[in-house]
């Protein structure tokens, strides 16, 4: 069934709002997360300063020791929590990147009389398929992969291949010259904490986070917008 013009962008207008108010989502969800970790820290640090007076006031009487499950919880709040997050909503977020891509690409090629269809196109991985399909096909130049914004995105599928299928490391084939590994631009722009020259990262600063976010919103945003300009009646 070939879907018309209007309808197309209904459906895609609707995709990018359900996109957005997902990556809003995610955003609270850091902010709810980061307020019980700070509070989770200091309620610890005030246990452990009792104990210390409480130790301080007997002396030669005697030493209360410390229960070691604490310090783990302290551990855990302060050097854990925060990336291992960051690694889950990162994934998530790209993750509804990709969905969105496929939405608005579903959506073209519902509406399209060619018989040039998405599985007919090969790119560089699923988003890179969506990508020439809505600009080879469909002739929107927004997806051009010459864009500035196009590359940005594959520095953050970098990133995220790297969280996924290789433990954080970013240059798992020990490039010499670092600033040749895609996604190290990223790493040195948000102040990611990264280590050797394997560049094993963690990430812990959210606005790397809000930066995709504005970064693929507006990315895909262009697109719809000249898919409308394109077709109005």
């Amino acid at each position: 069934m070939i879907i018309v013009a209007p309808k197309v962008i209904a459906e895609i207008n609707l995709s990018h709002s359900i996109y957005k108010s997902s990556l809003n989502s995610l955003i609270s969800i850091y902010q709810d997360s980061e307020r019980n970790r700070e509070f989770r820290i200091s309620e610890i640090h005030e246990l452990i300063e009792k104990w210390s007076e409480d130790n301080q006031k007997l002396e030669s009487e005697g030493y209360i020791p410390f229960c070691e499950e604490t310090f783990d919880d302290l551990n855990h709040y302060q050097y854990h929590v925060d990336y291992l997050l960051m690694n889950s909503l990162f994934l998530s977020a790209f993750s509804m990147f990709e969905n969105h891509m496929k939405r608005i690409t579903n959506c073209f090629s519902s509406s399209e009389k060619n018989l040039i269809k998405p599985n007919d196109i090969k790119g560089s991985g699923e988003i890179d398929t969506f990508r020439k399909y809505i600009h080879l096909v469909i002739n929107l130049d927004s997806a051009n992969c010459d864009k500035h914004q196009w590359k940005n995105i594959l520095s953050y599928k970098a990133i995220r291949n790297a969280v996924v299928h290789n433990s954080s490391i970013l240059n798992k084939n020990k490039k010499t010259q670092l600033n040749k590994v895609i996604g190290y631009d990223l790493l040195k722009k948000h102040n990611i904490w990264f280590r050797g020259d394997i560049l094993y990262f963690r990430l812990k600063n959210i606005d790397f986070l809000i930066d995709f976010i504005e970064l693929t919103t507006q990315y895909t945003r262009n697109i719809i917008d000249e898919y409308q300009l394109k077709n109005k009646p």
